[in-house]
């Protein structure tokens, strides 16, 4: 398993600049790791006394190397990241807010769809940049889930976290595939389908064996996978971690998932394929 010895941070000059540094510094320091700067644009002698007041504005030394990505910004970042071997981009996501939704930029979304590179998404960047207090993994007993729990349970650790939540997301389709007899005979609450997930997830959990975290295992019900924000965002996680499927993968996010292309509750690490394991 690869991890992440190799971080850059997408950056552009948008007023989240300062704070996305900010953050990839912040994390970087977690993982004990140096990062370096993807530049979506040209360098020349303006930029580079701008990328140079940013890093001592932020008190980053050593100074991070820069490289220059031309071209159409997702394409040329993606481009640079595979070229520099990087196993984890930091970038931005937010496009814009409305209320307590926060949706994704075109930047973003392409990057979660086409990048072979794990990512880590901040939707609001802080210069003030904060540990991970509480951490949700989204668990569907596969191999790669199996991989991202893990690593949830890892920068848990490495940010001292207070909790970890292994969700479990139970839809009313899963219902129908799990007891069709009893679901279309109408039962509703405390359904045998859920109490069979549950316990396949406290083995699940257990089988990502020992932790100093605090693990809360959680299945989620609700119409749609969506429903899988609103809880994210009700316990106030500072980090949804997903396994995610390489570029072409039929189903690149987990069941249920796919609103996350438009819409993340909360910062979003998505671990590619099997670059899901402890730097």
């Amino acid at each position: 398993m690869k991890g992440f010895g190799n971080i850059a941070v997408a950056s552009t000059f948008s007023p989240r600049f300062l704070p996305l540094l900010a953050e990839a510094r912040a994390f970087a320091e977690k993982l004990g790791s140096a990062f370096s700067v993807i530049h979506a644009g040209k360098c020349g002698a303006e930029e580079e006394e701008r990328f140079g007041k940013a890093f001592d504005t932020l008190r980053i030394n050593p100074r991070p190397r820069i490289h220059c990505a031309e071209g159409e910004p997702a394409e040329a970042i993606l481009r640079a990241a595979t070229e520099l071997g990087v196993d984890l981009l930091i970038a931005g996501a937010m496009e814009k807010d409305v209320g307590s939704r926060n949706f994704l930029g075109d930047v973003a979304r392409t990057l979660i769809r086409n990048s072979p590179i794990s990512l880590l998404l901040y939707p609001r960047p802080a210069t003030e940049a904060r540990a991970f207090r509480k951490l949700a993994a989204i668990v569907d007993f596969s191999p790669l889930a199996a991989l991202a729990l893990k690593q949830t349970i890892h920068l848990a650790e490495k940010h001292a976290a207070d909790s970890i939540h292994a969700v479990r997301v139970f839809t009313i389709f899963d219902q129908a595939l799990s007891q069709p007899d009893e679901f279309f005979q109408g039962a509703k609450s405390a359904h045998p389908g859920v109490a069979a997930e549950e316990e396949q997830l406290a083995r699940f959990i257990d089988a990502a064996g020992p932790r100093s975290v605090s693990m809360e295992a959680r299945c989620v019900e609700g119409a749609t996978g969506f429903a899988v924000s609103d809880y994210v965002q009700a316990i106030e996680a500072d980090l949804l971690v997903i396994s995610s499927g390489l570029p072409g993968s039929p189903h690149p996010l987990p069941q249920g998932m796919d609103w996350l292309f438009n819409v993340i509750p909360t910062n979003l690490l998505v671990l590619k394929g099997g670059n899901a394991g402890p730097a």
